[in-house]
């Protein structure tokens, strides 16, 4: 570490921090290997110290590896921080991962709260990140990612990643592209402290794919929710429409179980999260149909004083030919359901419970066959 202050004042003051085979493993163990090289440059802006200050940097990491093998997943950092009194500018960061790197431009202006982010990823290499990324991911994504706005007021958010299937492959990693690969990730909406809206979610990722519109969240105390949203996973597709207010609205649910040994197995599989789940396996199908209306705040208070909102209702069916559950653990039952047929129709006033089919857990089973109307008597 070495400086320069003139007795004259800080207009030419200067202050460098030289590193040099740094390791930050030794400050402490959670920490990963590192070999850092480089020097970060503070110095006063032309102007003199009283326009501000700016920071250069040029740090490069010559142990540079992936966050499971205790690496840091960093090549090269470098760019330019200005701060003056009126604003925070960070110029050209360029983290260099690999043979991608990401590109930040942004600034920040506190007493109006306006914030500028304007992010590139260029072949970023997945796999050079985390080992998990490494089985068959993209070998690289490149996008963009921006918001814009002021803090107190709006934030327009926008993001557009996209695998790049003509990238170069990864230095660390030769695994060829398959369904881990992150193949689209769009994102277009806004924020503010009253509303949330996302005009479009696009994710198409680890075997997934995710799609939505419409939705529109009200801040802070979610008076109002509205969404559009479809998911297609191996052996699960789900829909789901709503428009909910606190007195009005409704919405419907979609969802087909095609294969549940398919999609409790690509759970299981899932970089980074599978390793997380407890080792749950499953074989059968099962479909669930759902409609509703009524404010959340109705159903809510319709718990307490079901008279009063006799519009709300609800009509909902399962459906399951054969669905076998193991919790994955010895003390968990097994849970096996033949030829489940149940509905459920009505409100908290009166509504219709009907059951028929087969259940067995553990040593325990039983044969359905219900049929239930039940009515809230005021008295």
């Amino acid at each position: 570490l070495t400086g320069n202050l003139p007795r004259e004042g800080l207009s030419q003051a200067r202050l460098q921090l030289q590193l040099q085979q740094v390791d930050l493993r030794p400050l402490m163990t959670a920490l990963p290997v590192t070999r850092f090289d480089g020097s970060v440059d503070l110095t006063p802006l032309p102007g003199g110290a009283d326009e501000g200050w700016q920071a250069v940097a040029d740090v490069r990491n010559a142990l540079a590896g992936r966050l499971d093998e205790e690496r840091l997943p960093m090549d090269q950092f470098a760019g330019t921080l200005r701060a003056t009194p009126d604003s925070f500018v960070a110029d050209a960061l360029r983290l260099v991962i690999g043979e991608g790197d990401v590109l930040v431009n942004a600034s920040y202006a506190p007493d109006g709260g306006a914030l500028d982010v304007r992010g590139e990823l260029r072949r970023l290499p997945l796999a050079d990140i985390h080992g998990q990324l490494a089985r068959g991911a993209a070998s690289s994504v490149s996008g963009t990612l921006t918001v814009a706005g002021a803090l107190e007021q709006q934030l327009v958010f926008d993001a557009d990643i996209n695998s790049d299937r003509a990238g170069a492959t990864s230095a660390r990693s030769e695994a060829p592209a398959d369904r881990w690969d992150i193949r689209r990730l769009q994102l277009q909406g806004s924020w503010s402290p009253t509303h949330l809206r996302v005009s479009r979610v696009d994710i198409d990722a680890l075997g997934a794919r995710i799609e939505g519109s419409g939705i529109d969240v009200a801040l802070p105390e979610f008076a109002s929710v509205a969404a559009h949203v479809n998911a297609v996973a191996p052996g699960l597709t789900l829909d789901a429409d709503a428009s909910m207010q606190q007195r009005s609205g409704g919405g419907t649910l979609s969802m087909q179980l095609a294969s549940a040994e398919e999609m409790f197995q690509w759970l299981g599989e899932l970089p980074l999260i599978g390793e997380q789940l407890p080792a749950m396996q499953a074989a059968g199908a099962a479909s669930l149909e759902a409609t509703w209306q009524g404010g959340w705040q109705q159903w809510m208070d319709g718990l307490r004083r079901p008279e009063r909102y006799p519009d709300l209702a609800v009509d909902a069916r399962l459906v399951s030919e054969q669905l076998r559950i193991d919790m994955g653990s010895e003390d968990a039952a097994v849970i096996e359901l033949d030829n489940v047929n149940a509905s459920l129709a009505g409100n908290f006033a009166e509504a219709s419970l009907a059951m028929a089919g087969a259940a067995r857990m553990a040593d325990r089973a039983a044969t359905l066959d219900v049929q239930v109307r039940m009515q809230h008597d005021p008295a």
